[in-house]
């Protein structure tokens, strides 16, 4: 009987197939024996040499994980192998990313569990050490093995990047967070919610009390988007921005029409509380800008009336910094010149001013006062003059910038477009 060329070489394939099956098999209770009796560096050299051959990764990276864990518990293996938790958590990641690896995880959870308690004890004494590089690494990796705590692990690798002072790493850490909150979010999940909303309120204090104030400003926002009709976290980001606000007017180079604009959109979200009101006394203190916009707008709201002349209650102005800038420049050159009048001592006129600032308007004013020592003062100076009270209370103005230097005073009022 003859063989053809073609029946020879299905043969040889046959007999090669059936060898390297039998071979990987004899290869993994090889492994296998060889952990049982605690040859765990024999061990690692086979699951090594295995996962170069790309043979049964699965049962070489499950047993590659479970040496690294005993070497860890060894004083002596632990120094000849480093970072043996981190290298054990790596090898379950990698039999993770294997879709057919689910029997070994399933038959091995018990043992997986234990590894991973001990990575997240690991990652915990890295935290406390202040090696935050390392911490992050394990908790990558845990976030990688165990989907139902992801969100912590991202949390605890947010928290280690703040320490670094990484603000761009942890804007994305916080995006991460977020997108799996709106995905694995229910309203039925109270627990997780609330866990949610701390874990939340604890980065953004933390990045406040670290100065990373757009950081900050940014997961307060990203707070509302998850949770909008939450009450625990409308208290907390509440008071989270009310603490932004006493720190962001401490700054050397604070924006008061930004911080204006924050303080206005509070108001409205949230009302005005004891705590809020408290919180502004303290900016005004820091800021006589935001007094005087205040103080004028509550006159605004409140109307005139002596008797003789009756204005009704107009709407509320708003700070813009270009208006505030011509009027501070006037302020100056009042007090070094020691005049009190429209005109500049270089000629400058009211709309010359205020034009070299960008503001574009269709109508503006101005108000002047000098010997004032206090924003009350000057302004109940104002109101006492006819001129500059119905300035102060015109209906067509929308935007308002301030002034002083010394005891001169100057107000700029303006409707622009």
């Amino acid at each position: 009987m003859q063989i053809s060329k073609f029946n020879l070489k299905g043969y040889v394939l046959l007999i090669f197939l059936i060898f390297t099956y039998f071979n990987s098999i004899s290869q993994n209770k090889r492994i296998v024996d060889l952990y049982k009796r605690g040859q765990y560096e024999r061990c690692l050299h086979k699951c090594n040499r295995q996962l170069r051959k790309k043979n049964n990764k699965s049962i070489a990276n499950i047993y590659k994980s479970f040496s690294y864990y005993e070497i860890s518990k060894d004083k002596k293996l632990n120094k000849k192998f480093k970072n043996s938790v981190y290298r054990s958590i790596k090898a379950l990641s990698k039999l993770y990313s294997n879709k057919k690896a689910i029997f070994f995880i399933e038959k091995y959870s018990y043992r997986i569990s234990e590894i991973r308690i001990e990575a997240e004890n690991q990652a915990e004494t890295l935290k406390t050490k202040a090696f935050y590089q390392k911490a992050i690494r394990i908790y990558r990796l845990l976030a990688k093995i165990n989907s139902k705590k992801t969100n912590i692990y991202y949390y605890d690798i947010a928290l280690c990047q703040l320490e670094i002072d990484r603000e761009n790493e942890i804007h994305n850490t916080f995006k991460f967070i977020l997108s799996n909150i709106k995905k694995k979010h229910t309203p039925k999940k109270k627990t997780d919610s609330i866990q949610d909303i701390n874990m939340i309120s604890k980065i953004t204090k933390k990045l406040i009390e670290l100065n990373q104030h757009e950081a900050a400003l940014k997961a307060i926002n990203h707070n509302k988007t998850i949770f909008p009709n939450n009450r625990n976290l409308r208290k907390i980001n509440s008071a989270l921005l009310l603490e932004y606000f006493i720190i962001y007017s401490k700054k050397k180079y604070c924006d008061i029409e930004k911080l204006y604009q924050m303080l206005l959109n509070f108001r409205l979200e949230y009302s005005e509380s004891s705590k809020y009101k408290a919180v502004v006394k303290k900016i005004e203190k820091i800021h006589w800008q935001i007094k005087m916009i205040n103080i004028v707008n509550k006159q605004r709201a409140k109307g005139y009336n002596d008797g003789t002349t009756i204005i009704s209650p107009s709407p509320p102005l708003i700070w813009k910094n270009n208006l505030a800038k011509a009027a501070e420049l006037h302020a100056k050159d009042m007090n070094h010149n020691d005049f009190c009048r429209h005109h500049g001592s270089g000629g400058s006129t009211l709309s010359k001013r205020i034009k070299s600032t960008g503001y574009k308007w269709f109508g503006i004013a101005e108000n002047l006062a000098k010997g004032d020592n206090s924003v009350e003062e000057a302004i109940k100076k104002w109101m006492e003059n006819k001129q500059f009270r119905k300035n102060l209370m015109h209906r067509r103005f929308r935007d308002f910038g301030a002034g002083k230097e010394g005891v001169s005073w100057v107000q700029n009022f303006g409707y622009g477009y």
